[in-house]
């Protein structure tokens, strides 16, 4: 959707916006670790997207609400995330945040965190969940474009869950961590996805100006009952 919403307005008018465009929404209990979150998620998806689905007219694709939903990896890069050593003090960027999960895992932890998305809903549901949870003196809601947008500023840790969803944005979105990440030393980016997107590309251009590290988790995907990995990256960079 291209909607803006106005997002400075309270907890209970952009709710009752989030009714009027997505129909019965609620809040879902994710526990990650010691870090208790309340997410907003649209009740009925089905019933959603046959709506979708009625508004699209002859020609058009479908732009399914792949933000509205609570990836496995985005839980795992969660869970990560409330026991990882961020530097004292540093600033917390979420690219492609979606509801903003990982984001807010890092304003509970007491870090001033900026959610950015391109999707205005997205951008509603990240700004309902950052007042839900009582973050709004720490966490804020940006739209920005990780593809063309640039913030002026830099950030100690950087984190993205599947970002990497087709080989365009790669070299784009290697520039925009090159332009956003502090310098200082610690600072790092932190990526999840699942292993099927195996962003080959992506990491070949990045071993060029960062260290790498990577860790896979396994699990078993509740949907399918398959065995699947998310696999986690952590971008630091070389030394100059």
């Amino acid at each position: 959707m291209s909607k803006e919403y106005p997002l400075n307005a309270s907890l209970e008018e952009l709710l009752a916006l989030a009714r009027t465009e997505f129909g019965p929404v609620r809040f879902e209990d994710v526990r990650l670790g010691s870090v208790e979150l309340k997410l907003l998620q649209i009740e009925d998806m089905p019933r959603y997207l046959e709506t979708l689905v009625g508004r699209t007219r002859p020609g058009e694709s479908v732009e399914l609400p792949l933000w509205a939903k609570i990836w496995t990896p985005c839980l795992i890069l969660g869970m990560f995330l409330q026991r990882f050593p961020i530097p004292a003090g540093a600033e917390v960027l979420e690219v492609g945040a979606g509801g903003g999960l990982c984001g807010l895992v890092a304003g509970v932890r007491g870090f001033t965190v900026t959610l950015t998305d391109l999707e205005p809903a997205a951008l509603l549901f990240c700004r309902i969940n950052v007042l839900r949870n009582g973050l709004e003196d720490r966490v804020t809601v940006q739209r920005a474009d990780f593809t063309r947008d640039r913030l002026g500023r830099r950030f100690g840790c950087i984190v993205g869950c599947e970002v990497l969803y087709n080989d365009a944005v790669y070299a784009p979105l290697l520039e925009f961590l090159d332009a956003h990440l502090a310098l200082e030393p610690g600072a790092e980016v932190l990526l999840a996805l699942d292993q099927k997107r195996t962003g080959k590309g992506f990491f070949t251009r990045a071993q060029e100006q960062f260290r790498m590290r990577r860790k896979d988790v396994p699990y078993v995907d509740q949907d399918c009952g398959e065995n699947t990995v998310t696999c986690l990256y952590r971008l630091e960079r070389k030394p100059a």
